[in-house]
Formats: structure tokens, C-alpha cells, sequence
């Protein structure tokens, strides 16, 4: 399987120039509270970097505010999250480490290392990686120092130096049911739109973004605020769905043992697990004919 690493910071700027160009105003370090008339968005309250405040008006309004919307929050939506459908995450970006293959992806999974989730290793040069852990969020063990664990047992690792640290929060369960009240949508990390096995949250909020934006186009088209409802039946009939059916792949994987993961990694190819990483269930069918041990393991999945 073919993958790009993105320098997440050069492509967020590359994204909010294009949008730039396109006509959208980009407001960097402002802080956005909702305006309600009558009980519905008209627009959002900003503060801007330097401390002034204004007022912008709107039609529509998109919550892309990330985990546990504020602005969907405002509007009356529950946005909180239990621990549970939370990974708690740490990340380090380091060089001068030794990586065995820089052109592929490290993974390190275990009950021990990384309970409910793993460790990365995410090339970009020869000798300088993204190296982070996620962890279940409602978990007593803390993921830095987990992190700081397994580095200090890899002598390719801890000989590195620590050039940025990340630390966040990513939702992987609870969808968000609701994604449009009158006239505002929810997208992105703030419907909780990412994969629930992986954790990966870009191509979803891009898909849903280009969903949403479609629903947005056609209903000031058609004067008919109404149309803003496709966006939220678009999702749930297709992408929706299978983020459902990765989410019970997900709970699979918790009741796994160790051994139990060092045999599905002996029988599982490296593309069965990216197809079961979107919700194809027909991998491991076809697999247990040829690996009736699967079985066992399987009826947890079902």
C-alpha cells in the first residue's frame, strides 16, 4: 500500500492560502463564539489576535472547531465525549535516529506498550521521524510516559533529539448523530469524523468538508436552507456506515491478548488489515477458510 508523510503544519498553511485565493477570509489566532437571533446561528462572535472583537454575519455556519465542538456546543448539540471514545495522544518529532526502512511505516502494538491502541514510527528523512503513542483516553496509564518507555528500550531511538512534542486528544467512537441544526453543519474531529481504528482523521474531514460544502452550494442555490439536511444523509449513507462497521473492528481488537495479535500478524497480510481498516468484513471470512483457528477469534468481531 502506497502512502504520502505530510508536514501537517506547511499543509494546513498550504490549505488556508488556496482558500485565500479562492475568496475565503482567514482569520489566524482568533477565538469564535456563536451568535444566535431567535434561537438560530446568525454568525459568530470574533476576537481577533490582537484583541479586538467583531461580529460576522452569516447564512450558514460550520463547526470545524475540533473534539468536543464548542461551537456545535453552543448551537444545543451534546458534543462531550466519554473518556472511552477519547485517545489520549503524545508525539514526538526526532532526528538523528536510526530507522531500519525509511520508506515504510513502523508500528508497535501490546496489551503492555500501548494498551487499546500503539506506537508510531512515521518516516521523513533518513533519520528523523514522527514517533508518538495513542492510548485509550480513559486508561490510568499515561501516554508520554509509555512513549518515553519504549524510547528509552530502543537504542536507535533514544540516541535521537526532540525537535517539536504534540499532544492531543482524538475521538474514536461516539459518533455524532446530529450533523446539521438549522443552519449549521458539523465536520471533521468535531462530529468525531475519524477512524476509530487508526485514528486517522484527515481524508475523513476532507470528505466530509467537500459534503458538506456540496449541501451548502446547492441549498443557497435553491434559497432553501432546508437542502442543508443532504449533507448529514450523504454522510450516514456512505461513509457514516463504514466508520460504524471499523468501530466494531476496533472493539474486536481490545479483547485481543498479545498472542492473539502476534497470530492475526502471522496471518493477515499487510493489505488485509488496511482492507479491515475500512470496514471490510470479507477479509477475515475468506481467511478462515484457510485458518480455521480464525474462527475463535472472529466470533468476538461478530
Amino acid at each position: 500500500v502506497m502512502g504520502y508523510i505530510i508536514e501537517r503544519k506547511m499543509f494546513d498553511k498550504h490549505l488556508a492560502a488556496e482558500a485565500a485565493r479562492a475568496g475565503a477570509h482567514v482569520e489566524a489566532g482568533a477565538y469564535a463564539r456563536l451568535k444566535l437571533e431567535s434561537g438560530r446561528p446568525a454568525g459568530v462572535k470574533v476576537r481577533r489576535h490582537d484583541g479586538r472583537e467583531a461580529e460576522v454575519r452569516c447564512k450558514v455556519v460550520v463547526a470545524a472547531d475540533g473534539v468536543e465542538s464548542q461551537i456545535a456546543r453552543q448551537a444545543g448539540l451534546d458534543t462531550r465525549l466519554k473518556p472511552s471514545d477519547l485517545d489520549s495522544c503524545f508525539e514526538y518529532e526526532m532526528a538523528g535516529i536510526g530507522i531500519e526502512d525509511p520508506d515504510l511505516i513502523h508500528m508497535y502494538m501490546g496489551n503492555k506498550i500501548a494498551p487499546r491502541g500503539y506506537i508510531w514510527v512515521f518516516p521523513k528523512d533518513e533519520d528523523r521521524a514522527n514517533v508518538g503513542i495513542g492510548i485509550g483516553g480513559h486508561l490510568e496509564e499515561q501516554a508520554k510516559l509509555l512513549l518515553d518507555k519504549f524510547i528509552q528500550s530502543r537504542p536507535e531511538l533514544r540516541r535521537g533529539s526532540i525537535l517539536e512534542v504534540n499532544v492531543g486528544c482524538v475521538p474514536v467512537g461516539g459518533f455524532l448523530k446530529q450533523l446539521v441544526k438549522d443552519n449549521l453543519l458539523v465536520v471533521g474531529d468535531a462530529a468525531r469524523q475519524v477512524n476509530p481504528l487508526h485514528g486517522g482523521g484527515v481524508y475523513e474531514a476532507m470528505t466530509a468538508g467537500k459534503l458538506a460544502g456540496q449541501a451548502i452550494a446547492k441549498a443557497l442555490h435553491e434559497g432553501d436552507l432546508r437542502l442543508l439536511r443532504e449533507y448529514e444523509s450523504m454522510w450516514w449513507s456512505t461513509h457514516g456506515k463504514r466508520l460504524e462497521r471499523i468501530l466494531k473492528v476496533r472493539r474486536f481488537a481490545e479483547k485481543l491478548s498479545d498472542d492473539e495479535m502476534n497470530y492475526l500478524a502471522r496471518v493477515w497480510r499487510g493489505d488485509d488489515l488496511v482492507e479491515l481498516s475500512r470496514g471490510n468484513y470479507r477479509v477475515a471470512a475468506g481467511k478462515i477458510v484457510a485458518h480455521p483457528k480464525l474462527l475463535a477469534l472472529v466470533r468476538k468481531l461478530l
